[in-house]
């Protein structure tokens, strides 16, 4: 007999990373995908080192959230809360073969060696993110900071979110008798392209102080008012050297 309580654990728990890999990539999306043409010299003109950053690291969680929910059931002697584990724990009920099937054609194509459709995103997770495999690091640029990630690799990654979304869809309408959409924003200010609007503000200003340059002094004062002193700070240093109220953290503001 099935054990409802953990499989409506693992339903809730790959859901939660469901939720969260949307935003990722519905951030990257909007960033980095669409309208290239007008939005990466937006970005380029404005923080290019900050954005650049960004991309590489939003890119290397998706990839790794991806993975996880496609881990084994256990890993050190723990469970996962991923696809395989779900689909261990379900019984052998007719009522679940359709969507035992559907699960395990998912996994067979994760663990496919050979010309498998997910070999080098998983290349990418064993020798990239999950380790620093040394023979591939060896092979970059001594100055090279991050893993070569091609967009091929990266499309993969999300046509099995997408595949994965479908399944978590599958589920609860079996299990729940309910479908699910997308999720959303609660708040329209949440979306990722606000930050768009944001830097054509700032691009909209400039021209406005570059023609009254009277109101750089009060650009300054604004800027300084809302973010306090920009100066370069140290990173690698000792907590006691860092000016951080403490008290803060503790509260969590």
């Amino acid at each position: 007999m099935a054990d409802t309580r953990k499989l409506d654990e693992l339903v809730a728990h790959i859901g939660n990373e469901l939720k969260m890999l949307w935003a990722q990539l519905d951030a990257y999306q909007e960033l980095y995908l669409v309208a290239q043409e007008k939005r990466r010299p937006l970005l380029e003109a404005t923080a290019p080192g900050f954005f650049a950053l960004f991309q590489v690291s939003i890119a290397e969680s998706i990839l790794m959230r991806i993975c996880r929910l496609m881990d084994p059931p256990r890993s050190c002697g723990e469970e996962n809360s991923s696809l395989q584990n779900f689909c261990s724990a379900l019984t052998t009920d007719a009522n679940y073969s359709s969507l035992q099937s559907t699960i395990q054609e998912a996994i067979d194509d994760w663990k496919q060696k050979g010309n498998g459709p997910y070999l080098a995103l998983k290349a990418v997770r064993n020798k990239w993110l999950a380790h620093n495999d040394f023979a591939k690091r060896s092979e970059l640029q001594s100055d090279q900071l991050w893993m070569p990630l091609t967009n091929n690799d990266f499309n993969v990654a999300r046509n099995l979110a997408s595949r994965l979304w479908v399944i978590y869809r599958q589920i609860n309408k079996v299990f729940y008798e309910t479908d699910i959409v997308e999720p959303t924003y609660a708040n329209l200010k949440d979306r990722p392209s606000t930050v768009l609007k944001r830097l054509c503000d700032s691009q909209f200003l400039n021209r406005l102080v570059d023609d009254s340059p009277e109101l750089i002094g009060q650009l300054q004062s604004f800027e300084h008012q809302q973010m306090g002193d920009d100066c370069l700070r140290k990173i690698f240093c000792n907590v006691e050297e860092l000016p951080v109220n403490h008290q803060q953290i503790q509260d969590g503001e």
